[in-house]
């Protein structure tokens, strides 16, 4: 039987309690904690995302990730076999809508990237398994285009722009929109806001967001993107407050 192999990140996160904490123990379910915040598998599948591989149980994670990884709509298997269904219940009940995660399944030449989560269907009110199959595009030609730089450069070539660090350019448009939207993110860092809570954030402080893979502030002229810094970010942005970047949607 052929090696598989898993790298995966996790987004669930969740506020610390004794009773969470014995709940996920009472179930085998891994988790690790600093001194605010639970993570379920472990900091590092939160912060980096991990590997495992088929067959091998090295890690206190390594079975049930495999098993989290066999429950997606997936054709390349760890075979471990699906989380079963109270499982799946004990973790929405402890992490909620936090409980995203992004997978990669690699089988000699065969591959596979997916992005699951595990959700309250309100129709049926059973946690389930909901899988989004990244499929790969057929190359056209063999040649790509940087996303940041515009430029095509040859398949399995670097870009001249790939060393290059952003540069805060200040902005003469649009200066009082940037230095409020710039205030926001302030208080998000000092308030630690979670990645998940951005988009209510900004909502709640009157503005129309939307978050896709960063979150975009939609104004009736301009739109603006915020990620975090060390995403891949355009080549001028108009300000770094914190662990955020901001800039004008082109």
């Amino acid at each position: 039987m052929a090696k598989v192999f898993l790298t995966l990140q996790s987004w669930a996160q969740t506020d610390i309690s004794k009773e969470k904490i014995k709940l996920l123990e009472k179930n085998n379910i891994p988790f690790e904690c600093d001194e605010k915040s639970i993570f379920l598998i472990s900091q590092v599948a939160f912060n980096h995302g991990i590997s495992v591989s088929s067959r091998e149980y090295d890690k206190p994670y390594s079975k049930f990730c495999m098993q989290l990884s066999d429950s997606a709509e997936v054709s390349i298997g760890m075979g471990e076999g699906s989380i079963k269904k109270e499982i799946l219940s004990i973790l929405y009940s402890v992490f909620g809508e936090k409980l995203y995660f992004e997978l990669t399944l690699s089988c000699g030449s065969d591959s596979e990237n997916l992005s699951m989560s595990i959700i309250l269907n309100e129709n049926t009110d059973l946690v389930e398994i909901e899988t989004n199959l990244e499929e790969e595009e057929e190359e056209e030609e063999d040649c790509y285009e940087c996303s940041r730089c515009k430029k095509m450069y040859p398949v399995n070539s670097e870009c001249d722009c790939v060393n290059i660090k952003s540069n805060v350019v200040e902005s003469t448009l649009y200066k009082e929109e940037i230095e409020k939207i710039r205030a926001v993110c302030k208080e998000m860092e000092s308030e630690k806001i979670d990645y998940f809570e951005w988009e209510s954030f900004f909502k709640s402080k009157g503005y129309n967001s939307k978050k896709n893979f960063n979150l975009e502030i939609i104004f009736d002229q301009v739109t603006f993107e915020i990620s975090h810094k060390d995403n891949k970010l355009p080549l001028e942005i108009s300000f770094i407050e914190g662990k955020f970047a901001g800039w004008i949607k082109k």
